[in-house]
């Protein structure tokens, strides 16, 4: 209802514990904290929006009663000094407002409830429940750590202790004393893409079911299969999370042993404790700002998780950015000081070195298929025949994959096969706004396609909004038809059922039959570990769809 639930702050004073047993008493300590920061939370949220409205309101659909108002605003929207309702209690509006004050909560909860139930179980399902994610979870913290320079191997084993003694819940106190450090600092638990999802389940208020299964009580057959589910995905998580932690504390490491010797020429560990603090926020913060932290995801994108017209992983496509800007602005800065001069020099060599090693591979095949190289190092190097066929060639790809950086391979005979090179690449977000403006004709339409590529991972439909919507037009991701409208309704029912199971199922079992559906399954796997899978394309195939589409607008028209 409209008003705030103040029931947290009341206590049963000297209850009986066989009533506060039938009443429903938590007794886990774990489940009863969490219990209590949830209701806290969402009152504080509560409070700020009523305060606001206030804000906004006073005078114009808000008035108090001394106030010359107009006739319809005759209702009082609660009785004064109602704690519930502050600060809009006492204050007059009209009746339709403050039925929608005391109605529009619960109906809009109820629809965002649903909502976030749908979108968090299939976006969880191809993320944490995908074990190709995970290994391109790790492959893309690995391109994180190349960019800035970070190759210590002794990081990596300190990384790597602290992180298993967390995974596995010991309790060895210096390891959990560091972890207990790298949180405390706010480089840990900070997944961006597992923030994101974590969020979704709160709005659709799962968290709250799985923490009473996970409560201790008895529990049935059902109860108890619902229990183990729960403490799967718990792990399932957990690892998805050690995965990005054990990258950031390497970070950490390599920052402090840079920071320590540029500014006080000493090791860490010979650092007074008010150096090694002085230390411990500047390395801090450039791992805060270089690799993805969902503290730092702007709050319009956290936000915009909600939305089923906003792209999927947003807070994810928004840390690309913001950790590439970054990265670029801490190198020269760096190297604009004397004292860490040094620092800046090795952060710009290692994203350097990550930047050719990739435009080599580009070379490497697509030389070897005449295609010419995408990208700028192709607008350097490419004849104006092999531009031209670039362009053309992009023009029959999906629309995911027409500003990426492409290895191409067996070009000829109508048909061509391409790697998405940007697919799995951490900066690919970067490449692509590069792409779209180098393939422009014009200085205009370059500005336009780059500008138009920059905002694309947030503009575009969320997964199970583009799944909707391909069924409604009977048309997959690549323009192929779901099913066809010539074949029995058993035939189409099935086609669909077909369809929406590939939407939902997790992404681990997609893998699975994608590799046993395989001629080369090697190959397979290889592409579902690193994301760099190869496509073939049939131009004729294609084509037709494209005129199809165009003659249902024109029939449309």
């Amino acid at each position: 209802k409209g008003a705030k639930d103040m029931s947290v702050f009341k206590k049963d004073q000297n209850l009986p514990a066989e009533i506060r047993a039938l009443k429903g008493e938590y007794t886990d300590p774990n489940l009863v904290f969490a219990r209590t920061i949830m209701k806290t939370a969402t009152i504080a949220a509560h409070h700020k929006f009523l305060s606001q409205m206030k804000q906004s309101g006073m005078g114009v659909f808000l008035f108090n009663e001394s106030d010359t108002r107009p006739v319809e605003f005759n209702v009082k929207i609660a009785a004064d000094n109602s704690p519930g309702m502050a600060p809009l209690e006492g204050l007059y509006t009209t009746p339709e407002i403050k039925k929608q004050l005391e109605n529009v909560q619960e109906e809009t909860g109820k629809l965002i409830e649903t909502w976030m139930k749908v979108i968090s179980v299939i976006k969880w399902a191809k993320t944490i429940g995908s074990f190709a994610t995970h290994a391109k979870n790790v492959i893309g913290n690995l391109s994180f750590l190349a960019m800035n320079g970070h190759i210590n191997i002794k990081d990596f084993g300190r990384a790597y202790n602290a992180v298993q003694n967390d995974f596995r819940g010991r309790d060895r106190k210096g390891q959990r004393e560091a972890m207990n450090h790298y949180i405390s600092l706010g480089i840990v638990k900070q997944s961006a893409g597992l923030g994101e999802i974590r969020d979704m389940f709160k709005d659709a208020h799962w968290d709250v079911a799985l923490a009473e299964r996970l409560a201790t009580k008895k529990l049935g057959p059902i109860g108890k299969l619902k229990r183990f589910g729960a403490r799967q995905k718990k792990v399932l998580e957990d690892a998805y999370q050690a995965e990005d932690d054990f990258f950031k504390i390497i970070a950490f490491e390599s920052e402090s042993a840079r920071y320590a010797k540029a500014l006080h020429g000493k090791k860490v560990s010979e650092l007074t404790p008010e150096q090694k603090t002085e230390i411990d926020v500047i390395a801090a913060e450039i791992v805060k700002n270089t690799l993805p932290t969902y503290s730092r995801v702007p709050e319009i994108f956290q936000k915009a998780r909600r939305s089923p017209l906003v792209g999927s992983f947003v807070a994810f496509a928004a840390e690309s950015y913001r950790t590439g800007w970054n990265t670029a602005v801490i190198g020269m800065g760096e190297m604009s000081k004397k004292e860490t001069m040094n620092i800046g020099v090795r952060r710009f060599i290692g994203a350097s070195t990550y930047m050719a090693a990739k435009s080599a591979v580009l070379s490497y095949t697509t030389y070897a298929a005449g295609a010419g190289v995408t990208g700028v190092l192709g607008l350097l190097t490419n004849s104006d025949e092999e531009e031209e066929k670039d362009k053309a060639m992009r023009r029959f790809l999906p629309e995911w994959s027409v500003d990426s950086d492409l290895a191409y391979s067996n070009v000829g005979d109508g048909k061509f096969t391409y790697v998405d090179m940007s697919a799995s690449d951490p900066w690919g977000a970067f490449n692509k706004v590069i792409n779209a403006g180098i393939k422009s004709d014009t200085k205009i339409e370059a500005l336009f396609e780059s500008g138009k590529s920059f905002i694309e991972p947030f503009v575009g439909t969320e997964i199970a909004t583009d799944a909707a919507l391909q069924l409604h037009a009977n048309a997959d991701g690549y323009g192929r038809p779901i099913y066809n409208i010539t074949d029995s309704l058993l035939k189409q029912s099935a086609d669909v059922l077909l369809f929406l199971k590939k939407v939902v199922e997790p992404g681990t079992l997609t893998s699975i039959n994608r590799i046993l559906d395989s001629d080369k399954k090697m190959e397979e796997v290889v592409a579902a570990v690193t994301g760099y899978r190869s496509r073939t394309v049939d131009v004729v195939e294609q084509a037709g769809y494209m005129i199809r589409d165009i003659h249902e607008n024109v029939s449309l028209a």
